[in-house]
């Protein structure tokens, strides 16, 4: 499916849906980028964070925020 099609069809969602993909991508986006990539590998390593669980889970929800 192409970006195109997406969009097409994302106009056709409920507000709802459109919340729920949105946030969707931007996680996705946030992912894939290589400079935030870096940045939470040497977070990963810090003794700041007791646990990678406890670090997921902030993340998670700091994307879930959209920010």
């Amino acid at each position: 499916m192409s970006v195109t099609e997406i969009k097409a069809q994302a106009d056709g969602l409920s507000f709802e849906d459109i919340s729920d993909l949105a946030r969707y991508l931007r996680a996705l986006a946030l992912r894939k980028d290589p400079q935030r990539r870096t940045q939470l590998q040497a977070a990963q390593q810090s003794p700041d964070w007791l646990t990678q669980a406890e670090f997921e889970q902030a993340l998670n929800q700091r994307d879930q925020a959209g920010r």
